[in-house]
């Protein structure tokens, strides 16, 4: 199962207000970590038959939510 997230002290910014280098850090962690995990794991998810993935997201990609952008595109490319 995948849980990544990087969520503390993100919110109380608007779009043009987040700067570059916590965008990129929110989505290393949220959603290149997942996929991180999911390829460590792959050789024993195929040996495992039937090996499965489970990706956790946030319920916030599908409702939004003001000053938090960074976290929710990243929530929202996992349920993607």
């Amino acid at each position: 199962m995948n849980n990544a997230a990087l969520a503390t002290r993100l919110a109380g910014k608007g779009f043009d207000e987040i700067d570059e280098a916590v965008w990129d850090r929110v989505f290393d962690i949220n959603v290149k970590g997942t996929w991180r995990v999911t390829k460590a794991a792959a050789s024993l998810l195929r040996e495992a038959k039937p090996g499965r993935v489970v990706n956790l997201a946030s319920d916030t990609a599908l409702w939004g939510g003001d000053l938090f952008l960074h976290y929710i595109t990243s929530k929202g490319a996992i349920i993607a």
